[in-house]
Order: C-alpha cells, then sequence, then structure tokens
C-alpha cells in the first residue's frame, strides 16, 4: 500500500500494468518517502527565514535582535519578544506603541494617552499576557517624560493597576562653572600642581540643578 503523498502522484502517472507490480509499488513508495522527507526539511527551513514561524531558528533571531537566547523558555515567549524588538523604532506615536506591544498579550492590547497628563494607559486582557516582557518593552520605547499605567481587566472589572513612573537618568556630567580638583589633567581638562594646595577630592551628591541646555518635559521641576 502506498502512503506517500508523492508515491501517490507518481502511481497515478504511472501506466496501469505496472499498478499491479508489488516490486513497482514498493519502488515507487520508497522515491515517495524520501521525497516526502525532502519536502518537510524545505518546508521547515524556509519557516526559519520569518520570525514569526521560525522554530528551532528563533535563536539566530535573537542573537541579531540583541535578545537573550534561553531554549528552555516557550517559544511563544520568545517570538513575542523577536517581534517587539523588529517592529520598535524611535517613533513616540500611540500607534507605534501599540503595534510594538501586541504580541506580548496575544495582540488584545490597547492603549490611551492623556496629553494634558502627561499619562498612557495600557489596557490588556487577563490571560495570556508577558507582563515583564510588556513592561520592559515600553520603559524601552515609550518617551520618559511619560507616566505608564498598567490595567488589566477581566470581563468588566479591572484586576490589576500598575504604574511605572517616568524615567530618571544619572550621568556623571560637571555643573556650569565648576571642574574637578585634581592633578591629573586627564580628570578636570586643567591641569592643579599639588602646590596649590587643592587635595584631590571627588563628592558625590544629588543638587536640583538642571544640565545646560536642557529642559524639562512636562509638569514642575523636582
Amino acid at each position: 500500500m502506498i502512503t506517500s503523498t508523492h508515491g501517490k502522484e507518481m502511481m497515478n502517472n504511472s501506466p496501469r500494468y505496472y499498478q499491479t507490480s508489488r516490486v513497482f509499488r514498493a519502488h515507487i513508495e520508497a522515491k515517495g518517502i524520501e521525497l516526502d522527507n525532502l519536502d518537510a526539511i524545505m518546508n521547515d527551513i524556509e519557516a526559519q527565514f520569518s520570525a514569526s514561524t521560525a522554530t528551532w531558528g528563533l535563536r539566530y533571531w535573537e542573537e541579531m535582535c540583541g535578545l537573550p537566547v534561553n531554549e528552555q523558555e516557550p517559544l511563544e515567549n520568545r517570538r513575542a519578544r523577536v517581534l517587539a524588538k523588529i517592529r520598535s523604532n524611535p517613533s513616540g506615536r500611540s500607534q507605534d506603541i501599540q503595534n510594538i506591544i501586541q504580541p506580548f498579550a496575544e495582540g488584545q492590547v490597547s492603549l490611551t494617552q492623556h496629553y494634558s497628563e502627561y499619562l498612557v494607559y495600557i489596557d490588556f486582557p487577563v490571560g495570556h499576557v508577558l507582563i515583564k516582557d510588556l513592561i520592559a518593552m515600553v520603559n524601552e520605547i515609550m518617551p520618559a517624560h511619560l507616566v505608564s499605567q498598567y490595567r488589566a481587566w477581566g470581563g468588566k472589572s479591572t484586576l490589576l493597576f500598575a504604574t511605572c513612573t517616568p524615567k530618571q537618568f544619572l550621568f556623571p556630567y560637571r555643573l556650569c562653572g565648576t571642574f574637578n580638583a585634581s592633578d591629573d589633567e586627564r580628570w578636570s581638562g586643567r591641569l592643579l600642581r599639588l602646590w596649590v594646595g587643592v587635595r584631590p577630592q571627588l563628592y558625590y551628591g544629588t543638587v536640583p540643578y538642571q544640565l545646560c541646555g536642557t529642559f524639562y518635559a512636562g509638569g514642575e521641576p523636582v
């Protein structure tokens, strides 16, 4: 009995007087199985060229996107991160952000932006949601001056509520008109000899001064 797809096609195209030969049928079935296996291999390789269908080749997509490779994790989770990374771009439009984070909640994420309040609501249904990866991606692509609030809903009620505050960055910039007192010219940009009586000292602290040429986006300066 011929079970392979290619074997059946070849048998249908063969002369009738061959179809009763057990030797010929066995020969056709052997070739049909090999051709079916070849088709399966080619289809599997072709699937790796797309992040949406890749399986064993997903690790190469992760490496290309700079993502950690963990082959013990479910393919759906890894694929969602890759797709979100591919779609990410510097645009801060609500629709673009929503398209990027859709894979983390099976395409059921809605995003509402309140411009006057510098606030963004991200709503998603309770279920298969990669909340950790979702928040990480939002923090990466969301404009820094916006506050993100996440709401998971089930039926008509909100079951989860979380808020992520705007990003704060610490940079080792000196205040205007100041310099590091050091005898090392590479530190301060100028050379102070030890005989001046200045001891090298580096201070760390938080001061409410903004950097030269910068401004605060939204709200009152802290």
